[in-house]
């Protein structure tokens, strides 16, 4: 167990059956569930609580309710519910509840036996399971329904293997669909359509994995670019055509590795992305990179405090990106904020700036820029903060329990400000109204208008504010105060683009 904060690790040795005289060997998966970690073993299922630091031991037994298989390959849990679902060999899925502590089988028919090697909980709390051999399986809950999805070599828009290794849903909504050897199938849950993408302009991944795609960005020509694990994307959605900047490239471009997790591009054409390692700037006309050191690593540790260096950026890992009225980007990192001065080349942080040094340390996930010049960021499962244009002072918000007017989830993908100055946030729970006069939020979920309670992308356009979810594209009339939800007959497939491109 690491301690993000000391950097230490402690060992927590698993308790075994002593009749059996075994120890685990083998870890399949982890979950996190509030003061709970849920462990999957080839020995069973563990259940560490952090409150007692003590374990809850789940193995197969005769008694009614135990749990189907001892080896658990991947798990998943419903926040609808709080069921956990286990995942295992032999095709066999079992729902559990922690109150009753009680295993309830589901019976997955693939035609066969075959081991689960991936399964997620969807955003509207469908499970999607991914298989060795057997293809991919959904099971609604509430309606206990299983469907599955299996290759057909005469189906050209179907699922791409029946062998698949990784399962994971994007924040648009879509479902993805790994396989090691034929490639990624990506499944969109509102049509019940698969498609392989980017085959309108021929590209190909390098590998099967070469197909995540963390944030894209759409620059004042309309070009698309994709930071994806496969490297950097330029595709001219007018022409269909595309560049793969690469570490490979034939060219050899200068770029150091190929998961890149951020991409921005200014007015001035200027190219900066950001991956775990390194943070680079682009010259897309000829096509190198040039890159800057990061910290923490061992040739170049962090530095102490008030450090007169500036040609460093504060962080391992680079998540997302904002640029200011004056051109400076802001770098959100897992060592907080970071602030570049193209001109001058020179990154401003905790390490070497008084005023940073003064923001909560965290990790600095999603960042918005409103018409104040305040930066809005959001800082994953903690909270949100806003900060003041001259870095001086900054404000939290968080979600209580109690308090109806508070953060509708701390977990903020997006942001987006409308015609008064009120700041929106989207969330995997609804979508939040801060009124920037009352410091009151309002929640708007399913019940007022919107498709789906996951809320992943958002944009002002004219008089409307425009919404991805995991359900379809919807848009806010300000001055209706009325959702306007948009289907496959107002020509989805195209308008679907504005979500996409902001997500």
């Amino acid at each position: 167990m690491l301690n993000p904060q000391t950097k230490q690790i402690k060992l927590l040795p698993l308790p075994t059956d002593a009749s059996l005289k075994k120890s685990v060997y083998s870890i399949h998966h982890i979950l996190s569930d509030g003061n709970q970690v849920w462990i999957g073993t080839d020995m069973g299922l563990y259940c560490y609580h952090t409150d007692t630091k003590s374990f809850e031991v789940f193995r197969k037994n005769n008694k009614p309710g135990s749990i189907p298989e001892n080896t658990v390959f991947a798990l998943a849990k419903n926040p609808r519910t709080g069921h956990i679902a286990v995942a295992s060999r032999n095709s066999t899925l079992a729902l559990f509840d922690s109150k009753t502590k009680y295993f309830r089988k589901i019976p997955v028919e693939l035609g066969g036996n075959y081991s689960i090697s991936g399964l997620i909980c969807a955003q509207d709390g469908t499970f999607w399971g991914g298989t060795y051999g057997g293809g991919i399986f959904s099971y609604e809950e509430t309606q206990e329904q299983i469907r599955v999805y299996q290759h057909d070599i005469s189906n050209s828009s179907g699922l791409c293997s029946n062998i698949i290794n990784d399962v994971f849903q994007d924040q648009s909504g879509l479902i993805w669909f790994c396989s090691t050897r034929d490639g990624i199938s990506r499944f969109n849950p509102a049509l019940q359509m698969f498609n392989y993408p980017f085959e309108e302009v021929g590209y190909k991944p390098v590998s099967a994995n070469g197909m995540m795609i963390d944030k894209p960005f759409v620059d004042k020509f309309n070009h698309l670019w994709v930071a994806s694990d496969d490297g950097l994307i330029w595709i001219n959605t007018a022409t269909k055509q595309y560049k793969h900047y690469r570490k490979d490239s034939p060219k050899g471009n200068g770029l150091l590795e190929n998961n890149i997790n951020s991409v921005h591009v200014n007015q001035q054409e200027r190219v900066w992305v950001g991956t775990n390692t390194h943070f680079y700037e682009l010259n897309p006309k000829t096509g190198i990179f040039t890159f800057f050191n990061n910290l923490p690593n061992d040739q170049n540790p962090s530095p102490p405090n008030n450090l007169p260096q500036r040609n460093f950026v504060a962080g391992k890992r680079i998540f997302d990106m904002a640029e200011r009225a004056d051109g400076q980007i802001f770098i959100g990192t897992d060592e907080g904020l970071n602030l570049y001065d193209p001109n001058t080349q020179s990154f401003s942080n905790r390490f070497n700036d008084s005023l940073i040094r003064k923001l909560p340390p965290n990790y600095y996930h999603s960042l918005y820029i409103d018409s104040r010049r305040n930066l809005w960021i959001g800082c994953g499962l903690d909270e949100v903060l806003c900060i003041s244009p001259d870095l001086s002072a900054f404000k939290r918000y968080r979600h209580q329990e109690n308090d109806p007017f508070s953060l509708t989830e701390n977990d903020v993908m997006s942001f987006a400000e409308d015609s008064k100055g009120n700041i929106w946030m989207g969330t995997d729970n609804g979508l939040g109204c801060l009124d920037v006069r009352t410091q009151r939020f309002r929640t708007y979920t399913t019940q007022d208008g919107l498709p789906n309670n996951n809320v992943s992308a958002l944009i002002k356009h004219g008089k409307y504010i425009w919404i991805g979810t995991s359900n379809g594209l919807c848009r806010y009339d300000e001055a209706k105060e009325k959702f306007e939800n948009f289907g496959r007959s107002d020509n989805l497939k195209e308008s679907v683009a504005l979500v996409v491109f902001c997500y």
